[in-house]
């Protein structure tokens, strides 16, 4: 198969040409089975049920950037072949000595020194990524281009494409950045078939991965082409190519080249120019944050590629962008040390704010500039390698105090001070961090301490003041919130349950065929996370389900991990209340989760929520105790906020901050109708804002839960109209 005709090849159809004619198949016949095609194409993986670990991430771009992070290993490995006579014990390491010019303007940059910018100097090039054309437009294909090691043919099994074999996790390759154990393959399940070239010594050697559906075989399987069962070369020609990234390819002396073609990305980076906010370039500077190489970027499809120049781009990574960028404000910025399970972590923080002072209060504008440094809006980030690994989001910071600095503060949160436990830290696919003792702590700390910093607490009290507006008049205001308490304080007596008036008339629905359907969820209502030794643990669990529902139900019981019968049930319309002795669950700190199992084999699971039994008694019940105060109700308008509601609860105050803007764009749109009046307005805000609220609070992590602030903001509006309809039928 000549070079160019692989090189040339964007499309699936393209690609099953090439199939049929090097193996006479291209997979997406019928009724295949695997003697058919076994003369040319082997599992990844040496595995026929390889299906369920590649395909182990939700998102593509994820895998794209598996792939990326591939790369920069495999020049990191190059360059310790050549510089290095032992293993040297970091990426950083390695970088410094192969490409001294670049590393020396990083530093340069972290330092702050004047007039320091972001360059590629000696490592331009070793890195590189394109985005084509696809058969469809949301379906781009992408390359990734290495000037690394190379891989000769006959190591593609046991490198490229093997699965699981641990090839950078051993001690002496901690100076690679992908240890994280599962590699590229995680990106062939989002792309029709994946291209794989790599060069050594002036040879080219190929293959095609494709996902096949084998009749004797349960699950999908992903396939590698070899010819007479090795992995085949490809004819070198004086193929001399358009494509700027494929032409250094060529030139290089090693390295590899993959093509995903036409891979499935979420909309929201595919849609874009790859240089545009919140496109390719943000989306990879985000995730390797501080990487430690450039990354070229290559915009190559038709709608986009109008201006070569303009639209080609390097990622450096954000950290670099945080310290060469305007929009970061040095004087609500900082460091500060966390002294947490016997280990030092120094967390980094950012104000990030655009640069006209006025528009520090619009939500719209902080959120359009946050976006270029971290597409996510999360506010908080853990790295590993250099690497995002997941994000927490905005609510602990909100109910801490910081009710504002929403797309205007970011944190950094380094777990390599951890060594080698860091691997340990977040789930396998690197959606969390491990709900475990030690993260739950690590970021309960790092969130008291940010919202103790006087700077911040200063920006917060300044934007507040920026961007609040008065509303509905001060006595409305205060009127609504006195009402709101009230309900509220019904509500925590309730037990964090909603009484409502049933109707006359005993309607019960037909009995279900397995009770098990009928369990909405499982989760807890304001649990406890201590008891005493000698008192009842109870867990009240919500099921949303009739009580005779929960009556006939099995829900099972999990106590650290294992199922246990200690747990009494006690079934009442909605909940589940589970309780046993302290003295049988044994002091100490537990995990409890619960777990209903239905008929069609899938599951409704609770979280794992930690409690500590105490070894100490109960305090004498003859002394008085205090009861909760219910929380004062503070509701103020802020017409540049993005969500049209939103709630603060600050336990520090006991008060519950509710936020709201009442001239939404969506408000003029679904609500309000876009020639509405001011006085309009008021009329309407009057009579949905007391159920809105308490329909918010009430919703509690539900509604935190939601995604987006569009999902938020429907639900609301969604409210709002049936209220409103309600009203004027009354």
């Amino acid at each position: 198969m000549e070079l160019k005709r692989l090189l040339s090849a964007y499309k699936s159809s393209e690609i099953s040409l090439i199939c049929k004619e090097l193996t006479g198949y291209d997979l997406t016949e019928k009724g295949l089975k695997y003697t058919n095609i076994s003369n040319h194409w082997k599992f990844v993986g040496d595995n026929p049920s390889n299906g369920s670990v590649i395909g182990m991430l939700r998102k593509g771009e994820k895998g794209l950037i598996e792939r990326i992070t591939n790369g920069v290993d495999a020049v990191i490995e190059k360059k310790v072949a050549e510089l290095f006579g032992t293993a040297p014990s970091s990426s950083s390491t390695v970088i410094a000595k192969a490409f001294p010019k670049y590393y020396d303007c990083c530093q340069r940059i972290k330092k702050g020194e004047e007039g320091a910018r972001s360059n590629a100097y000696d490592a331009i090039d070793q890195v590189l990524v394109a985005v084509s054309d696809g058969s469809r437009s949301s379906r781009p294909t992408y390359d990734v281009i290495d000037h690394g090691i190379g891989i000769v043919g006959e190591q593609f099994p046991n490198t490229i494409l093997s699965l699981n074999k641990g090839n950078k996790l051993s001690s002496d390759k901690q100076y690679l950045i992908g240890a994280f154990g599962q590699g590229g393959s995680t990106s062939l399940s989002f792309a029709s078939a994946t291209v794989i070239i790599s060069k050594v010594g002036g040879k080219y050697w190929f293959t095609i991965v494709r996902a096949v559906d084998l009749e004797d075989y349960k699950n999908v399987a992903y396939v590698y082409l070899t010819v007479d069962g090795k992995i085949p070369e490809a004819e070198v020609d004086d193929y001399a190519p358009e494509e700027e990234w494929i032409a250094k390819f060529i030139d290089f002396d090693s390295g590899t080249f993959v093509r995903m073609v036409e891979m499935n990305i979420s909309q929201e980076i595919s849609s874009l120019d790859a240089s545009k906010p919140r496109g390719l370039v943000d989306f990879i500077n985000t995730e390797l944050f501080d990487i430690g190489l450039p990354i070229g970027v290559y915009e190559n499809r038709k709608n986009f590629a109008l201006n070569e120049h303009h639209q080609n781009r390097v990622a450096y990574g954000s950290s670099l962008r945080l310290s060469t960028w305007s929009y970061v404000k040095e004087e609500f910025s900082g460091s500060l040390v966390i002294d947490y399970d016997n280990r030092p972590y120094r967390i980094d923080y950012y104000a990030v704010l655009p640069n006209k002072e006025e528009d520090w209060a619009s939500d719209a504008k902080c959120r359009e500039t946050f976006g270029i440094i971290n597409i996510y809006d999360d506010p908080i980030i853990y790295t590993v390698n250099g690497q995002t690994v997941c994000t927490e989001a905005f609510t602990k910071l909100k109910n801490g105090g910081l009710s504002q600095l929403r797309h205007r503060l970011l944190i950094v949160i380094n777990l390599d001070l951890l060594g080698k436990e860091k691997y340990k830290f977040f789930t396998t696919d690197r959606s969390q961090i491990r709900v475990t003792d030690s993260s739950k702590g690590l970021l309960q700390e790092v969130v008291s301490r940010i919202c103790k910093e006087e700077k911040l607490i200063e920006l917060n009290s300044y934007i507040a003041s920026l961007a609040l507006s008065n509303g509905l008049n001060e006595d409305d205001i205060a009127e609504i919130a006195q009402e709101v308490k009230d309900q509220y304080s019904q509500y925590m007596k309730n037990g964090g349950m909603v009484k409502f008036k049933r109707p006359g008339g005993k309607v019960k629905p037909p009995k279900p065929v397995d009770y098990a359907d009928h369990i909405l969820e499982l989760s807890l209502v304001s649990p406890s996370d201590k008891f005493y030794i000698d008192e009842e643990v109870s867990f009240l669990v919500k099921t949303g389900a009739e009580k005779y529902v929960n009556q006939k139900t099995k829900i099972d019981v999990f106590l650290d991990g294992k199922s246990t019968s200690l747990f009494i049930p006690t079934n009442s319309r909605g909940v589940v209340r589970f309780k046993a002795t302290a003295k049988e669950v044994k002091k100490g700190q537990h995990g409890i989760s619960f777990a209903c199992y239905l008929p069609n084999g899938t599951s409704i699971e609770s979280e794992t929520h930690l409690f500590e039994v105490l070894a100490e008694d109960a305090p004498d019940p003859n002394q008085p105790t205090k009861r909760a105060k219910v929380p004062n109700i503070e509701i103020q308008c802020n017409p540049n906020a993005e969500l049209i509601m939103d709630i603060a609860r600050m336990e520090s105050e006991n008060k519950i901050l509710v936020t709201y803007n009442n001239v939404h764009d969506m408000l003029y749109a679904q609500v309000y109708g876009k020639q509405a009046k001011e006085s309009d307005l008021k009329d309407v805000t009057d009579r949905y804002l007391k159920p809105t609220i308490l329909f918010v609070l009430f919703m509690a992590e539900r509604f935190e839960s939601l995604e987006t602030d569009e999902e938020k903001n429907q639900l609301v509006v969604n409210f709002i109209k049936a209220q409103l309809t309600t009203f004027d039928e009354a």
